[in-house]
């Protein structure tokens, strides 16, 4: 689907990933009271701050993997675990 496995020579796009994750657990970290149920359920258009952490780091994992803007997620999470799954294959 993507070209190679994500390039850990990309500093960059790795230092701005890490960056984006943490976001999204700095805007989870804001609602101590919500549940998963809560951020990422029926309510979870009331996070603004945690849509745009999610927005901002689904872009960069699609950059970074060269996928596709139009990549759906189940297509994105699948080729995630293909590659997972060649590479700890390589580990044995």
């Amino acid at each position: 689907m993507a070209g190679d496995f994500f390039d850990a020579g990309k500093e960059e796009q790795k230092v701005a990933i890490e960056k984006a994750g943490q976001k999204i657990l700095d805007a989870r970290r804001k609602y101590p009271d919500a549940t998963l149920a809560d951020l990422y359920g029926d309510k979870m258009f009331a996070f603004t701050e945690l849509q745009q952490a999610h927005i901002e780091n689904d872009n960069l994992i699609k950059k970074a993997y060269g996928y596709p803007k139009n990549i759906s997620d189940p297509e994105i999470v699948a080729d995630l675990m293909k590659r997972y799954q060649e590479l700890t294959e390589q580990e044995k």
